[in-house]
């Protein structure tokens, strides 16, 4: 009976089959993809205008960038500053206006990323600089408008990424090149063992002393 009824000949049978393509099955696919409610999951303001809330405000912020910790950085491309949020909500700023507080400004920020070790690199447009950020606070200019130093200069600085070892990619937009810029050396630490007998020998060297005044 139902081959009867869909049949080639079957104009009944043909109806229904236009009802369900045009009308049922649409609707079954559209229930079945639909996402559920609440599906984009919660959504939460973690900064604002008002910046960090104690007077440093954000205003125009474009870049962002997440750590693996979860930590969120944030620039404002008019307000000349870069803000750090938590995630228990804490906002701080971690740099303004005065860059590196030793004559290198931040002008017009408009690049940031972080490595894996929570240090941040923000660029500076009209400025023509970058800045890395240490999670202890201290603030150091990585780059300049003089870009490598041999005739190959950095103008507005743009975009900005780090690799997984630390290194620096900045972008100059009027310069029209990009430059690689490796994290500083990490400090020689002295041969323990050679520390332990360098003790040893202090040690021993008193212990004699010692014992010829005491003869």
């Amino acid at each position: 009976m139902f081959n009867c009824m869909f049949s080639k000949g079957n104009s009944m049978g043909h109806r229904i089959l236009q009802v369900l393509a045009r009308v049922w099955i649409p609707a079954a696919l559209a229930t079945v993809w639909a996402p559920a409610a609440g599906a984009s999951g919660q959504i939460t303001e973690i900064i604002d205008s008002t910046g960090d809330g104690g007077g440093n405000l954000l205003n125009g912020p474009i870049g962002i960038a997440v750590d693996a910790g979860g930590k969120v950085y944030v620039f404002g491309n008019d307000s000349d500053n870069a803000f750090e949020i938590t995630p228990g909500g804490v906002v701080s700023e971690i740099i303004d206006a005065t860059g590196d507080g030793a004559g290198n400004l931040l002008d017009t920020p408009f690049g940031i990323d972080v490595d894996r070790g929570g240090n941040v690199s923000v660029t500076g447009q009209f400025t023509h600089n970058a800045f890395r950020i240490r999670p202890n606070g201290a603030i150091r200019q990585i780059i300049d408008s003089s870009g490598d130093g041999a005739g190959n200069t950095l103008l507005l600085t743009g975009g900005v990424a780090v690799d997984k070892t630390g290194t620096v990619y900045v972008t100059g937009v009027a310069s029209d090149n990009a430059f690689e810029i490796e994290p500083p050396p990490v400090p020689a630490v002295p041969n323990a063992g050679l520390a332990l007998l360098a003790a040893g020998l202090v040690g021993a060297a008193l212990w004699r002393a010692r014992a010829r005044a005491d003869a």
